[in-house]
C-alpha cells in the first residue's frame, strides 16, 4: 500500500491519460438522480463528455449504510481503463477529490493501493496518489467507502503519467565535416592521381634528355684544365 500525498502541486511533467469530473469542489457535473446499484462499472473512453458531464454516480455509499432514495450512488465504483505503454513505478499519479469524513480504499486490479480519510463533513479531500508499476493493458481502479456517515460525494478523477523523454539523435562532428569538406573541395579520382604522376615523370625525363644534348653538343676546347685542389675564378 502507498501513502497518498495531500497536494495538488507536483514539479514531475505529466500528461493527462484520463479525467473525469472537474476540479471545482462543486461536484456538480455528475448524476444526481437515480438509484442505488451495488458495483457501477464505469468505462473510459465511452462517455461523450465525461469532464463536464460524466455518466457516473455523485455518491459513494458504505456497503453497511442506508442507501439514499432516488439518488444516482453505489458502494463500489469501478474505473476501466487502458494503457498504451508500460509505466515504471511513480510514474503514473491519480488525483483524487472527495467530500466527507468517511475512509476510501482504492484499488488497482484487485490490489490495494491505498486509503484515504476524510476530512469531514462539506470539506474536500484533495490526494495524489503515485501507483507501483503498471504495464501496458486494460486495468481497473476501483474505490469503496465505510465508516463516517456512510457516503459522500466524489468531485474529481484524474490518472496522469509522466511524458516519455524525447530522443535525440544528433549527427557525429566527423561526419558533419567529411559532408562539409566533400560539398566544399570535390574528391580527386584515381585517374586524375596517374595522369598527375605520369607528367611529373614525364617533365623530368624530358629536362634530363635536354641538358645531355646541351652537355653533348658543347664546344670543350675553351674550358681551363683541371686541377685538383684549385678554384677556378
Amino acid at each position: 500500500m502507498v501513502e497518498a500525498a495531500t497536494t495538488t502541486d507536483t514539479q514531475l511533467q505529466l500528461e493527462t491519460l484520463w479525467q473525469i469530473g472537474k476540479a471545482d469542489n462543486k461536484a456538480k457535473e455528475f448524476i444526481k438522480t437515480g438509484v442505488w446499484t451495488k458495483e457501477f462499472d464505469y468505462r473510459i473512453g465511452e462517455d461523450s463528455d465525461p469532464i463536464n458531464n460524466p455518466s457516473i454516480p455523485a455518491i459513494l455509499t458504505a456497503s453497511e449504510a442506508r442507501k439514499p432514495a432516488r439518488r444516482a450512488a453505489t458502494d463500489q465504483l469501478n474505473i476501466h481503463f487502458r494503457l498504451e505503454r508500460n509505466y515504471g513505478e511513480g510514474e503514473l499519479v491519480l488525483f483524487y477529490h472527495r467530500f466527507g469524513s468517511e475512509e476510501d480504499s482504492l484499488f488497482v486490479d484487485g490490489k490495494l493501493l491505498t486509503k484515504i480519510a476524510g476530512l469531514g463533513e462539506r470539506k474536500i479531500q484533495r490526494s495524489q496518489i503515485p501507483l507501483w508499476a503498471v504495464s501496458k493493458g486494460g486495468h481497473t481502479l476501483t474505490i469503496t467507502t465505510a465508516s463516517g456517515n456512510g457516503r459522500h460525494a466524489v468531485d474529481y478523477l484524474e490518472l496522469k503519467g509522466i511524458m516519455p523523454e524525447e530522443t535525440n539523435q544528433p549527427q557525429p562532428e566527423t561526419t558533419q565535416a567529411t559532408n562539409s569538406q566533400t560539398t566544399n573541395s570535390p574528391t580527386e579520382s584515381e585517374e586524375d592521381k596517374v595522369k598527375k604522376q605520369a607528367t611529373v615523370f614525364a617533365t623530368g625525363l624530358e629536362d634530363y634528355a635536354r641538358w645531355k644534348t646541351i652537355f653533348t653538343e658543347r664546344d670543350t676546347s675553351q674550358d681551363p684544365p683541371f686541377r685538383r685542389g684549385r678554384i677556378w675564378s
